[in-house]
């Protein structure tokens, strides 16, 4: 008989447990659990932290809609996530196992460089090619084909005898060339000259780096760039 008391006794202190309330900086929880860093619920809950029964999460409101329900007014950033990949005008992607990051989509200017700083390209040597600040890279953060524009404005001080120049563009990807091309433009000495090619990187996986090297050939001198009167060059680059 003492056990049945005892088991009875047991029950009744440990039903009100299983349906009890959690709250923290609140006496009145919203939800099984509940955050008011501020205790200021419920005049203002933008800074409150909710689960409900369902196992929903509300984040700055106190009936949350979705499994995370992130509510901020007017002005304020509801979401930040920063790995590594983030950049301008990236967005959120996820791979086949709906793991998340951000990317580029196909068809779209992933990277546009405008280059700053001044370069000379001695000739018949592969030269790397300064990016926008400090940068020589182009960071790969979505799995794909990347078509590189190259948009070219430079000097140089010789003329072949044909009346035009030429260089060698490579691209690498990783260290290793991928793409070149040796483009030919009509020119005169110590005048600004401008074109536009292109080069192609197939196969790119997030953590490649693509490259480019320039070398001057048909005019025997280097090539300058953001020298005086010129105009910068820049590169573009479009997952494809």
């Amino acid at each position: 008989m003492m056990r049945k008391y005892i088991l009875f006794f047991l029950i009744i202190s440990v039903v009100p447990v299983l349906f009890a309330q959690v709250g923290v900086n609140t006496t009145s929880p919203a939800g099984v659990f509940h955050i008011d860093p501020n205790k200021n619920s419920p005049t203002t809950v933008t800074d409150d932290v909710v689960v409900d029964v369902t196992g929903n999460m509300g984040l700055g409101t106190l009936s949350p809609a979705a499994k995370v329900h992130i509510a901020v007014p007017a002005g304020n950033v509801a979401f930040r996530m920063t790995d590594g990949s983030q950049a301008a005008d990236r967005i959120l992607m996820s791979d086949a196992s709906g793991n998340a990051s951000w990317g580029v989509i196909k068809g779209s200017g992933g990277y546009t460089m405008k280059v700053t700083a001044a370069k000379t390209f001695p000739n018949a040597a592969a030269t790397l090619m300064p990016l926008d600040g400090s940068n020589t890279q182009i960071n790969i953060v979505s799995a794909g084909n990347y078509l590189v524009t190259i948009r070219w404005s430079g000097t140089t001080t010789t003329i072949g005898a044909s009346g035009a120049v030429s260089a060698y563009f490579y691209l690498r990807k990783n260290g290793s060339n991928v793409d070149a091309i040796e483009y030919y433009v009509p020119a005169t000495a110590n005048t600004p000259f401008a074109f536009t090619t292109m080069l192609m990187a197939t196969n790119c996986v997030p953590g490649n780096y693509l490259q480019v090297y320039v070398t001057p050939s048909v005019g025997g001198q280097p090539w300058v760039i953001n020298g005086s009167g010129t105009v910068n060059p820049s590169i573009v680059v479009f997952r494809m």
